[in-house]
């Protein structure tokens, strides 16, 4: 199956298409954005001292692509090779990944409002970015980067630029506003602007709930957003920023795992001032800097 053979979308449309896959009894899915193609399971070699979620690696087209055994991530039991399995070959943060299921499905269209936030006690809900209602039933949107984090964990290298007093005088007195639906990335982004000096910043899980805070708040002077988000994704709240007369000023950093080509073109329709790939986290601050006149030189 080549999924990308799917209809481009209008930027900005906060609709996405998801592929539905089958693991152990539940249905899940992954944003058609993050896939390469599906393909069936090939030959798979077994590395020695690898991880535990890996289950091995495999040739494609002279590419060698780390595969995840997401029964074995999402602690089901282990069974024999079926002939419905599949690998789904993803993309994201720069890197490969196949994720071995037990059966796809289909290629659904819907918006980004028909997707909920996990509730806190689902059993699943460390590992979903959110439950999206599709066809009258529930499919578990996954999270495959904090899956596989422990296998390409977020860059993290000292920033090269001095900090003073002054400097962080300076950064302490703007204020940012983040949107994103992973609540690992909120951290590692949180931690890094106040380590920097960025200590007015107010996060938020999604797009709906940022758009929210800036109808209430109108003093926020950058917004950092993540594309993938329930509710409202990060490419229409973009949108939306650009579209209102007293907010199109106010810079907005798109920081996703998901910057390709055509999601970059798609940034730039909505009105993106800079887009950052995850995981350059050491990027971010820098460009944050730029934007908000810091001088640090």
């Amino acid at each position: 199956m080549d999924v990308k053979e799917q209809i481009l979308m209008e930027a900005g449309t906060n609709e996405l298409e998801i592929l539905v896959f089958n693991v152990g009894e539940e249905k899940f899915g992954i944003n058609v954005a993050k896939i390469r193609e599906v393909i069936r399971l090939p030959k798979i070699t077994y590395p020695p001292n690898a991880h535990p979620l890996i289950a091995g690696v495999m040739n494609l087209r002279n590419f060698i692509i780390p595969v995840v055994n997401l029964r074995r991530a999402l602690g089901y039991p282990s069974r024999k090779t079926q002939e419905s399995d599949r690998v789904i070959i993803s993309e994201f943060h720069k890197q490969w990944f196949g994720f071995i299921v037990d059966s796809v499905q289909t290629i659904s269209r819907i918006s980004w409002k028909d997707i909920d936030p996990p509730p806190v006690s689902h059993q699943y809900a460390n590992n979903l970015t959110g439950i999206a209602h599709v066809d009258e039933g529930l499919v578990l949107m996954l999270d495959v980067e904090t899956i596989t984090q422990v296998l390409i964990p977020m860059k993290d290298q000292a920033d090269d630029r001095q900090s003073n007093d002054d400097l962080a005088k300076q950064r302490g007195m703007k204020r940012i506003l983040t949107a994103d639906d992973s609540g690992m990335i909120r951290t590692v982004v949180n931690d890094k602007l106040k380590e920097a000096g960025y200590t007015n910043v107010t996060v938020t899980i999604n797009g709906e709930e940022a758009w929210d805070a800036l109808q209430r708040d109108r003093g926020f002077d950058l917004v950092i957003t993540d594309i993938e988000m329930p509710r409202i994704d990060g490419l229409h709240l973009t949108k939306l920023i650009k579209a209102d007369a007293e907010f199109k000023k106010i810079p907005v950093i798109i920081f996703s795992s998901i910057i390709s080509e055509d999601n970059r073109n798609k940034g730039e329709a909505v009105g993106a001032d800079y887009q950052i790939a995850k995981p350059e986290l050491p990027l971010l601050v820098g460009t944050v800097d730029r934007f908000l006149g810091i001088a640090t030189a």
